[in-house]
């Protein structure tokens, strides 16, 4: 291979690479269906959960008064950075009461994502709930009333939507300390914490 087809080579997987990259928050199209595929690798487990499943495990119990719930994919550059957050939170406050579901938007049908999300789990350490939405992914979207990802959603002890932290506005983007101070609150029993409207960095 001489050094121009190099070049050449190298540039269209940077472009390619840039590409994915970009468009890491959209929501992916006519991914199809597919059988629910469980996986468990050291103690960590990605389980495939219809919505109607999703909405009773989103049901705290067990003594715990909130459910965090971490909606992700492995398409989606952004949800992997930010997701050490959600670990450290499963960490710091499961003793206290929250519950923590990280639920990938992947497809089911595609057993490379699984497996990569499954991988990606056991490398964050991810030891709490691990859901693969076992639905059509705009199914999904559409249920859950949001276009891109993550979003954070945060429920009661009855199962009830008391905050959700989304990409809905652009102007009003979160980030995941204020998603973990609106956490502080509740379990504190105090006022919701107001944040200031903007872009997030």
């Amino acid at each position: 291979m001489n050094s121009s087809t190099h070049k050449l080579l190298l540039s269209l997987g940077l472009v390619l690479l840039t590409t994915s990259i970009s468009q890491a928050q959209v929501v992916p199209k006519n991914l199809g269906e597919g059988k629910p595929a469980a996986t468990k690798v050291d103690g960590v487990r990605l389980v495939p959960a219809k919505w109607a499943e999703y909405q009773k495990i989103v049901i705290p119990g067990n003594g715990k008064r909130f459910t965090l719930v971490d909606a992700w994919a492995t398409w989606c550059a952004p949800c992997k950075e930010n997701f050490p957050h959600v670990v450290e939170m499963h960490e710091k406050y499961a003793a206290k009461g929250l519950k923590v579901v990280s639920l990938s938007l992947d497809d089911t049908a595609d057993a490379k994502a699984v497996k990569e999300a499954t991988e990606f789990l056991v490398s964050k350490k991810a030891l709490f709930t691990n859901l693969l939405m076992n639905e059509d992914p705009e199914f999904a979207f559409e249920k859950l009333d949001i276009s891109a990802i993550p979003s954070v959603f945060i429920y009661d002890a009855q199962g009830k939507e008391v905050k959700r932290f989304t990409l809905e506005d652009p102007n009003n983007l979160f980030t995941y300390e204020q998603v973990e101070k609106t956490i502080q609150a509740l379990l504190d029993g105090k006022p919701l914490p107001e944040f200031k409207k903007g872009k997030a960095e």
